[in-house]
């Protein structure tokens, strides 16, 4: 098999979110949900390399949800099915800003620990009361990143959109890709830190 990580997009997702994961990974597969090119808000296209059926079945040993607008893809049978073939092969699962939205609506959160960006420190009222069913069964830190490891279960990443590279860093580690003096080199240099 070709690499075993994914990187699913959708409509309106925002794939800066996972590009430096992407860069730390190495080399990743991309799915889109209408396995249709994906033109990012900034104009970049990305061609998917698997189709989604594909993705579905495909093994992955790290999958990663960007956020964006998840309503373009919430309540899809398929992408719940994707997320939760990985989470029963125990795969590293990352959802950042709405990604996180994603893993919550494929019911891949009840009972872990997440953070996200969908209090009211972060977002309006409205959006907070729309979400808040999605966090009644989990535990809600108010961290930039939150990692889920459980015994024999998916890893379960979680970030806010700020936290992208932490959420890099963490998804490198994680993937086998360096270890925590790694992580902590690499966050430093995308920060700017000597």
């Amino acid at each position: 098999m070709s690499p075993s990580n994914l990187v699913l997009l959708y409509p309106g997702a925002v794939s800066f979110e996972v590009m430096l994961a992407v860069e730390l990974l190495g080399s990743v597969e991309v799915a889109t949900s209408n396995d249709a090119a994906h033109i990012d808000a900034s104009g970049l296209t990305i061609s998917p390399t698997v189709t989604l059926a594909q993705a579905i079945t495909g093994g992955h040993q790290t999958v990663l949800v960007p956020g964006g607008n998840p309503d373009t893809i919430a309540g899809d049978h398929r992408i719940h099915e994707l997320l939760a073939n990985a989470a029963a092969r125990s795969a590293i699962i990352g959802g950042i800003c709405a990604g996180v939205v994603v893993l919550a609506d494929a019911g891949l959160l009840t009972g872990r620990r997440i953070t996200h960006n969908y209090g009211p420190a972060t977002a309006p009222p409205e959006v907070v009361a729309a979400t808040e069913h999605l966090w009644s069964d989990t535990t809600v830190l108010d961290q930039p990143v939150v990692v889920d490891e459980q015994a024999e279960a998916a890893t379960i990443i979680t970030a806010n959109p700020w936290a992208y590279v932490d959420f890099a860093t963490t998804v490198g580690r994680l993937a086998g890709c360096f270890d925590q003096m790694g992580a902590d080199s690499r966050s430093r240099y995308y920060r700017g830190v000597r």
